[in-house]
């Protein structure tokens, strides 16, 4: 099965090095790791474990995820030189792996026993191309910083030479553990809107999201007290960075933006009515359903294109957790076991509060839904029912793009995951809509 939460791991800085004897047994472990891998041997894997890896990823998943990663990276041709580091009673090691598609990292942490106790893979380092729309020329770049000494957190604007105040987008990431610039192999989603947006002189914030550095610590909190829901996820840092950027000099506080891409858009009713003040919104591949409903239709639509069988006991437990995650289920739930994970139950709780069909019909501020017309993952439906809850209201505009998948990257035939890894850039014609929107929307004032 090709649609699954790929590994919960454990972050920390991969790049110093520091080979020394008591390592050899762990890289050994390593070359091993990676050799069944390459070999399907998941049960040889899953042995190398700690008790509480083993407890969070079965043999069955392992294998599952397994195949995801070939269908997303491709299938390994050989490895590079590793890297070793100890950190915090772990000895962790990152592989570099280059496949017939791209390249990934397999990152490894052991605990003191020489076991496994996180396990992850990532798309590997590949140059980054801007886009044929972007002028380095016309903007610079300044690092911000915001969020409390508990969860510090970084972000980049992009700033417009200019002498007069701006206009800012402010983007919201998608699910997911993501960097700032949404980097996918050498796609970066996030980066190409804001340098292509800058170029056209309207300011544009991205930021790493919360859970990047912070996902172990928030389901860790999550048992002794402090709730893992979208209130420390988004809303903290959301307001803390509408603050911050409404006082920059530079910034017309009255006209900052929000753009909010997949879960981003999804959100966006829920953060009118938290955070007061933005001039209007833009959903990229946002929904107005239930995420755990979309998932459902992820899985069944990967298998399909898989067109294997093998693995339905798996896509049958992974849908029963989806669905126990909606809003007519979660609060039969008592394990966060029995809900989609990384995610907790009371994070499905919260949302299961949250009607975003209702609470898109009070917003009042001007509001632009754009969708790929080739994104499995927010379908054309909807699409739809964006144009059905809020199309008759002035205030809102609709396009759609009959190339775009859910990066807003063109492509061709059935959408899958492995176009994602694919070297290209954001759609011109998606950057374009977007400046056109606000200079209409938001003219500067003679």
């Amino acid at each position: 099965m090709k649609y699954l939460k790929l590994f919960i791991c454990v972050y920390a800085s991969f790049y110093a090095q520091l080979l020394t004897a008591q390592n050899q047994i762990i890289l050994a472990k390593t070359d091993s790791i990676y050799s069944w891998f390459v070999k399907e041997k998941f049960e040889a894997i899953h042995q190398l474990f700690n008790p509480e890896m083993s407890r969070m990823l079965k043999v069955d998943e392992l294998e599952a995820s397994w195949g995801q990663i070939q269908l997303l990276f491709g299938m390994p041709i050989e490895t590079k030189e590793k890297v070793v580091q100890k950190n915090k009673g772990l000895t962790l090691v990152r592989m570099p792996i280059k496949t017939d598609k791209s390249a990934m990292v397999l990152s490894l942490s052991f605990d003191s026993l020489e076991e496994v106790a996180g396990l992850f893979l990532s798309p590997g380092k590949i140059s980054y191309t801007p886009a044929d729309y972007v002028d380095a020329e016309k903007f610079e770049e300044r690092k911000v910083q915001f969020g409390t000494p508990n969860y510090r957190g970084t972000g980049i604007l992009s700033l417009p030479k200019s002498t007069q105040k701006l206009p800012l987008i402010l983007i919201v990431p998608g699910s997911g553990p993501v960097d700032k610039d949404l980097s996918i192999g050498s796609n970066k989603i996030y980066k190409d809107l804001a340098w292509g947006i800058a170029s056209s002189g309207i300011a544009v914030f991205r930021y790493d999201k919360r859970t990047l550095n912070y996902q172990e610590k928030l389901i860790q909190s999550d048992s002794s007290g402090e709730k893992f829901t979208v209130q420390n996820e988004y809303l903290e840092d959301l307001k803390a960075i509408f603050i911050q950027l409404k006082k920059r000099p530079e910034i017309d506080s009255k006209k900052i933006i929000l753009l909010g891409h997949s879960q981003g858009g999804y959100l966006i009713p829920l953060i009118h009515q938290k955070i007061k003040g933005f001039a209007g919104y833009i959903s990229l591949a946002g929904t107005l359903r239930e995420i755990p409903e979309l998932a459902i239709e992820q899985v069944n639509y990967l298998s399909a294109l898989d067109g294997s069988d093998s693995d339905s006991t798996i896509r049958a437990s992974v849908i029963q957790q989806m669905f126990q995650s909606t809003s007519k289920e979660v609060f039969k739930m008592t394990s966060n076991k029995q809900v989609m994970g990384p995610h907790t139950l009371h994070y499905w709780q919260y949302l299961a509060n949250y009607n975003p069909r209702v609470a898109v019909l009070k917003i009042k501020q001007p509001i632009l839904v754009l969708q790929g017309e080739r994104d499995y993952q927010v379908p054309m439906k909807d699409f739809e029912i964006w144009k059905s809850t809020i199309g008759f209201k002035s205030n809102a505009s609709f396009l759609s793009f009959p190339q775009l998948n859910h990066l807003f990257m063109a492509g061709e035939g059935p959408p899958n995951p492995s176009e994602y890894l694919s070297p290209g850039n954001v759609s011109k014609d998606v950057v374009e809509a977007i400046v056109k929107w606000v200079q209409i929307k938001f003219a500067q004032e003679k």
